[in-house]
């Protein structure tokens, strides 16, 4: 019974350490401006925070970067398109 514990707490553990992973992802390919990376790595972070269960944090962290990212890309956009028109 211990043994399956620790396989159960160890398997969560792993869990987290992708979902940490892909996150990470994301923000280093978002800062590098390469969104489309960064959005991938963003929601396949969110798909694992579902696999984690509805009262993990993490559920609620993966959208919000998916939302920083999307407002980011916007307002590079909107600036480009403001020096294409100067």
């Amino acid at each position: 019974m211990l043994s399956l514990l620790i396989l159960v707490a160890s398997f969560g553990f792993a869990q987290a350490d992708l979902w940490e992973a892909l996150r990470s992802e994301g923000k280093r390919a978002q800062k590098e401006a390469r969104y489309a990376d960064a959005e991938t790595h963003f929601r396949a972070a969110r798909d694992e925070a579902q696999r984690l269960g509805a009262s993990d944090p993490r559920l609620l962290t993966s959208p919000n970067d998916l939302a920083e990212l999307f407002q980011t890309r916007a307002a590079m956009a909107t600036r480009n398109n403001h020096w294409s028109v100067c």
